[in-house]
């Protein structure tokens, strides 16, 4: 019903269907990103007071929080702009602007790419203007700034290898100047960005409706160079995960594009469509186990390693110690220890208890992925 309702908003009209389950249908709303697009839909006469106070509720939250996002975006370029820092904006900063209205597209935080060079004068600017550091990582540096989340990236793609080539390590070489020290992605390579992502959060956490509209809504505003696209994807072994994004978003939204080649069949549609409804956004869905999808790249073992012993990069920027005298490291996997046990530990019960119960979902979470073609 999601989807109908979507695809009734998606065309600026009102959906005349009635909703048989309303506590089912709010849930559904809200974890799938798409509550506020749903909202435009709505005939208040044919839903009950409380799911339309419950939606309405959460619809000015959209805007609200669009607004707040859109002057601290215009903060950050001001504060780069004069310090002359090159810097360019991703994902939801840039996918909002190409929705009806921006509000209608949510986003958790804002990304920002500046360049390697830079992020040392970046932390000093933010901390002077007022941001607070939360974390650190080779990627970027998470900061907050009155309760709105700001990630300022050194690079959107975290190398496997020393001799990984990927372009993706190289965003600065397909950029276009918007002015002053504003920059954009190119659009074939920004959609690559954009499917890349996509990937990464199916096999690390999940993913949601709104990731998947999102393409099509990027596909539907910006002129791609379809040949340059095509060897992007299929360069980073994305081409067939990118056919079925939008074969599905046709057949979910009635959304086409000159890209549609091939339908997908029932069974695979059927599969996705479950698979978003139960993840929800990021993998919160409520009876969702964003759990699974780890276990299926690497086996329980390795995901326990992994928690318990990150590597090298990603210690030396958890703790300081370890950056200034690397043979420190073996000593602070303890103190990491300590942490998770007694300063995080209903956070550390909880992911276990989750890792625990993926042997009941993890063939699922397989096919799926496989279904999503990024079975390699």
């Amino acid at each position: 019903m999601i989807l109908t309702y979507t695809t009734y908003a998606l065309k600026n009209e009102i959906c005349p269907l009635p909703i048989e389950d309303e506590k089912a249908f709010f849930q559904q709303a809200k974890e799938s990103g798409l509550l506020a697009l749903i909202f435009e839909a709505m005939d208040q006469t044919i839903v009950s007071k409380t799911l339309y106070s419950q939606m309405e509720r959460l619809y000015f939250s959209f805007i609200q929080k669009d607004l707040s996002q859109h002057a601290l975006k215009d903060k950050i370029n001001t504060l780069f702009n004069t310090h002359q820092i090159d810097h360019l904006f991703l994902k939801g900063a840039q996918l909002k602007k190409m929705y009806p209205k921006s509000y209608l597209r949510g986003m958790g935080d804002i990304d920002c790419l500046v360049r390697e060079k830079d992020i040392l004068k970046t932390q000093k600017l933010l901390k002077q203007a007022g941001f607070q550091l939360e974390s650190k990582s080779d990627v970027h540096d998470v900061y907050d700034y009155h309760h709105q989340m700001v990630e300022i990236h050194q690079k959107i793609y975290k190398e496997k290898n020393r001799k990984d080539r990927f372009i993706l390590r190289y965003p600065w070489d397909y950029v276009t100047h918007e002015g002053d020290s504003l920059y954009r992605l190119t659009p074939e390579f920004e959609c690559l960005h954009l499917l890349s992502h996509l990937s990464k959060h199916i096999l690390s956490s999940g993913v949601g409706f709104r990731s998947l509209l999102d393409i099509q809504i990027y596909l539907n505003h910006e002129p791609l160079n379809k040949t340059l696209l095509y060897t992007y994807l299929k360069d980073a072994k994305l081409y067939d995960f990118f056919h079925v994004i939008i074969a599905f978003n046709k057949k979910a939204f009635g959304l086409n594009t000159p890209f549609n080649t091939n339908d997908i069949s029932e069974e695979t549609y059927e599969t996705i469509k479950t698979y978003l409804l139960k993840s929800g956004i990021h993998g919160k869905g409520t009876d969702f186990n964003p759990m699974a999808p780890r276990v299926v790249k690497n086996n329980k073992i390795k995901v326990i390693l992994k928690v318990m012993f990150p590597s090298y990069s990603d210690m030396k920027n958890k703790y300081k110690a370890v950056r200034y005298v690397p043979l420190l490291l073996p000593f602070f996997y303890p103190v990491r220890w300590f942490r998770l046990i007694f300063l995080q530990s209903k956070q550390s019960r909880q992911q276990l208890k989750r890792l625990a119960e993926t042997n009941e979902t993890v063939d699922d979470m397989a096919q799926t992925i496989n279904t999503f073609k990024l079975g390699e």
